[in-house]
């Protein structure tokens, strides 16, 4: 007789380690070249009989009788899912998977008690979920529940999975999808594991679900969540200390969704978030994140812009006034500027002036600086912010602001194509100028001709705008 060829099972602990192993081949490290790559990926797309065209024949032994082929046609879709990229666009294999009807399988292989099923399972149904639509089809499937569920399994490694998972689904959910999305009572789950301390693998993966799951959080569920919330808080303030460039972009993230909820800026000041937030806008890999949450961050309380700017904002700021410096990161320096300044404090506009920052915002006026992409909106901006300024100077920031250029920067920029506010604010600024400097006239004696040239000009321009609204 024939000799046949027998399976012999590995032990689950063995099963997931050959997987992180294989994945680990498969992507490689600094030191594997690109050709010992590609001749992994071959050899793996052999061992599971995928094809070019993505072996449709592959996926549908998901609904085989024998366990193996179920757990081999799994790690294979967890491979085209994972490498899409080797044979065939990620939202083809995706589109496939789902309209095979895969996807109602794969959320019952997650309650499976085989680990590297639960496991593969976790990982397609993460992958799948790149978009709108997809993540809707898998909340549909319930597959948000059963990965809720893996989160207390014994496997840290099927937890890590589930945590990837969850935060893909949460990234991509939004409220149309009903008792689908994310809910208030999601977090608690989350959270569970902010109690022990955690492998880097299981932090970078509850960090990546928490942060994703803030951006869902709606303002009406604040006092709902409250005593959830103190958690977060707590995690986030304990991590954002953290030397995992992956960990510190999720804290980050999570940061900068609840800096939109005014009601949780109390916590930045409380947990001394803010100063750490500062020193971020150094690192290249969090800044532009770290920038935004500044930015929602200064159009809070008095006490949160004081605090800000207490921390050393405003010099950090303009060290990224660079050509060398993003764009975009250039543009969310200058906003948050002439968002302190127009604090209407006296106090914040007198740290504006002493950091010497009028002098990078007529700049922009003057077009002595360029952001192309951002110019006209920081005009707007800045004509606001000096107007603002003006209301809350005395007579020796008045000298202060003419001798800076701002009096004929705010008279060219009426010569352009503004907007209707834009000009009464730069009209109210001129008027501002003006009466300070009248008052300030009548006290001093001293020589004040280069000043008075300029509120001549003003003056000017005052008058003919006036005329021609009568």
């Amino acid at each position: 007789m024939p000799r046949t060829k027998s399976y012999t099972p590995r032990t689950a602990g063995e099963f997931v380690r050959s997987l992180e192993s294989s994945t680990a081949a498969c992507e490689g490290d600094g030191s594997t070249t690109s050709r010992d790559k590609d001749r992994s990926r071959q050899q793996r797309k052999f061992k599971y009989g995928v094809n070019d065209g993505g072996d449709e024949k592959t996926i549908m032994k998901l609904f085989s009788d024998q366990y193996i082929d179920q757990i081999r046609a799994t790690e294979a879709i967890a491979f085209m899912t994972r490498n899409s990229s080797c044979w065939e666009s990620h939202s083809q294999i995706a589109c496939k998977i789902i309209n095979l009807g895969c996807l109602p399988k794969l959320v019952g292989s997650l309650r499976s008690k085989n680990i590297g099923l639960v496991y593969l399972a976790a990982e397609v149904l993460g992958n799948i979920c790149t978009s709108r639509a997809r993540t809707r089809l898998v909340l549909q499937a319930n597959a948000k529940s059963a990965l809720i569920e893996c989160l207390d399994h014994t496997s840290p490694r099927v937890q890590e999975k589930a945590l990837f998972a969850l935060g893909r689904i949460y990234q991509w959910c939004d409220y149309g999808m009903g008792r689908h999305s994310f809910l208030p009572d999601d977090l608690s789950p989350l959270l569970s594991f902010t109690k022990d301390s955690l492998d880097l693998p299981l932090l970078r993966g509850i960090s990546y679900a928490l942060a994703s799951a803030t951006t869902v959080v709606k303002p009406e569920w604040m006092f709902i969540i409250a005593y959830d919330l103190a958690k977060l808080h707590h995690f986030l303030a304990s991590h954002i200390y953290t030397e995992d460039d992956e960990v510190l972009k999720h804290i980050t993230t999570g940061l900068c969704s609840l800096s939109k909820h005014k009601q949780e800026h109390s916590f930045f000041i409380q947990y001394g978030i803010c100063r750490r937030l500062v020193q971020l806008l150094q690192n290249d890999v969090v800044q532009e994140k770290v920038g935004e949450c500044i930015y929602n961050l200064s159009a809070g309380t008095l006490e949160t812009r004081q605090t800000i700017i207490n921390c050393g904002c405003l010099t950090t700021l303009l060290d990224l006034i660079h050509p060398l410096t993003r764009p975009k990161l250039q543009e969310t320096a200058y906003k948050i500027i002439c968002k302190l300044a127009s604090a209407g404090s006296i106090y914040q506009v007198q740290a504006i002036i002493r950091a010497n920052a009028i002098p990078y915002l007529i700049d922009i006026l003057e077009n002595r600086y360029e952001l192309p992409d951002y110019q006209d909106e920081l005009r707007d901006l800045i004509c606001n912010a000096v107007c603002v300024i003006t209301r809350n100077v005395d007579g020796e920031h008045i000298k202060y602001l003419i001798a800076r250029g701002c009096v004929s920067a705010l008279c060219k920029e009426m010569g352009g194509s503004i907007s209707d506010e834009t000009k009464s604010a730069i009209l109210d600024a001129l008027d501002n100028f003006v009466d300070t400097w009248d008052k300030l006239k009548r006290k001093e004696r001293h020589d004040i001709r280069d000043f008075a040239r300029h509120i001549a000009v003003a003056r000017d321009v005052l008058n003919m705008y006036r005329s021609r609204a009568q």
